[in-house]
């Protein structure tokens, strides 16, 4: 079979373009940095090239440039033919908060491949700080859920609530009420808010939402026992009930504003 001279620079084109797209092979030593106020930290790109490589410049955009610095911005690559080629960035902690750092190629054949290469820049104050803040939030969660049940399955098998006091009883209700209200509320605004922050983590889980309902369902249980066993005052004080009235004032505002 013959195959004419258009087929064959047809044939000889598609190879050099496929080695051309397919030679970059493109990684990051880092995809996350954890990174303290005032310091540095660094990664590294890395290119294994397979055949020719058509320039060059690398380009670095971070999305909050006043919290995040990174050096340097642009790197040409002078080298044409190689088969290992890489390069470290510098990137310097100015504010507390998240940045993403994105890396950009002027070079079509690497711009499509590597369209989602970036690292995620976390900085804090004090890892320390921000390590004893997390097992602190985790202590909190975990203590004030189980302190609930030994109080409640007491006070049920005495049936008597000695000690508690009716405005507790209600303002704590009425805290739980508020908190879940808001994590719910917040939660139905995840596609929202993450069209307008993309690169944020949405403030409110799934976690918070579970903590928020199951404070108040318990909430509830601690007011049915308070008002069916013995042992307190059932009436609230008048500063209880101005203070409880003013709440459900912003509460029904709310929902008909909202």
């Amino acid at each position: 079979m013959k195959i004419s001279f258009g087929e064959t620079y047809f044939i000889i084109t598609i190879f050099l373009l496929t080695s051309v797209i397919r030679c970059y092979d493109v990684s990051l030593s880092k995809n996350y940095l954890k990174m303290e106020l005032n310091k540095w930290s660094n990664f590294t790109i890395h290119i294994e090239s397979r055949g020719y490589v058509y320039s060059k410049n690398i380009i670095m955009e971070v999305n909050h440039a006043n919290d995040t610095k990174v050096s340097p911005k642009t790197v040409e690559i002078h080298s044409k033919n190689f088969s290992s080629w890489c390069h470290m960035f510098h990137v310097y902690a100015i504010k507390p908060g998240f940045s993403r750092i994105s890396v950009h190629f002027d070079n079509s054949s690497l711009r499509d491949k590597v369209n989602d290469l970036y690292i995620d820049v976390d900085i804090v104050k004090m890892k320390v700080l921000e390590t004893y803040g997390e097992w602190c939030r985790k202590y909190y969660y975990i203590f004030s859920i189980t302190s609930v049940y030994p109080q409640i399955f007491l006070q049920f098998l005495r049936l008597s609530v000695v000690g508690l006091d009716m405005d507790y009883v209600c303002f704590n209700f009425v805290g739980h009420l508020s908190f879940t209200v808001y994590t719910i509320f917040m939660y139905t605004q995840t596609d929202a808010y993450s069209e307008r922050n993309p690169d944020e983590d949405f403030p409110v889980t799934l976690s918070e939402n579970m903590y928020a309902l199951h404070g108040l369902i318990f909430s509830i249980i601690l007011g049915i026992q308070a008002v069916k066993y013995f042992g307190i005052d059932k009436r609230v004080t008048v500063v209880g009930k101005e203070l409880i009235s003013f709440y459900g004032i912003v509460f029904t505002f709310g929902f008909f504003t909202s």
